[in-house]
């Protein structure tokens, strides 16, 4: 299941690069750096871009926690970006779909520590 989601997620990055809800040059950036394997680089691009409301690299920011690219690898963070994209309106439903299939591999105590999360993120920054 997890390598699932994973591979199903990397086949749709250039489609969550579709104009939506937030986008911003980061989002190109964060793409390239990604598809070029440069994650650690990916990682500060990303969490950038995903901090100002674009809503792609807050997709992305979950794909990095799920895969471990260039972070230790943390399927609560995971589900905590890909919560954050999906409340902010990320095309068809990428953010929950990985989120929800993710759940299915964490605890129910890590799901409901990822929704903390999530929450005071939006409450933060907002949608």
């Amino acid at each position: 299941m997890r390598m699932t989601v994973a591979i199903s997620a990397l086949a749709l990055m250039p489609f969550a690069q579709a104009q939506g809800p937030g986008t911003t040059t980061g989002t190109t950036q964060c793409l390239d750096l990604l598809l070029s394997r440069q994650f650690e680089e990916a990682l500060t691009t990303c969490l950038q871009a995903a901090e100002k409301g674009d809503v792609p690299s807050q997709f992305r920011m979950g794909l990095i926690y799920h895969m471990g690219w260039g972070v230790t690898q943390d399927y609560i963070q995971a589900y905590k970006w890909f919560n954050i994209a999906s409340a902010n309106g990320l095309v068809a439903g990428l953010g929950q779909n990985n989120r929800d299939q993710l759940a299915e591999e964490m605890s129910p105590s890590e799901v409901a520590e990822a929704q903390r999360l999530a929450r005071e993120w939006l409450d933060q920054h907002g949608r």
